[in-house]
């Protein structure tokens, strides 16, 4: 999806989830542009009374959201023995 030059408005988008997918299809968000498209629409569909394809595809879309805005997962520098020792009682 380009950037749209108006603010979109729900009325205005598919109501079925081809129709959506074929408007902006759904995929792993690499960038910014990509993450403040994925926004836009999820902000246009969330508060309406949506049908069950625009659920799911808003579904979708706030997974992609979430994912693009959780840091990585970082891996510890310890060791592979240090790792393999660990013990529920070290923690209590």
């Amino acid at each position: 999806m380009k950037s749209p030059a108006a603010k979109l408005s729900f009325k205005e988008l598919p109501k079925t989830y081809s129709g959506l997918v074929q408007w902006h299809m759904p995929r792993r968000l690499h960038d910014e542009a990509d993450y403040r498209n994925a926004v836009e629409i999820v902000d246009c569909l969330a508060g309406h009374d949506l049908n069950p394809d625009q659920e799911d595809y808003l579904d979708l879309l706030s997974d992609l959201v979430e994912t693009y805005e959780t840091p990585p997962f970082i891996i510890s520098s310890a060791k592979p023995r240090q790792s393999a020792e660990w013990s529920p009682r070290a923690t209590a």
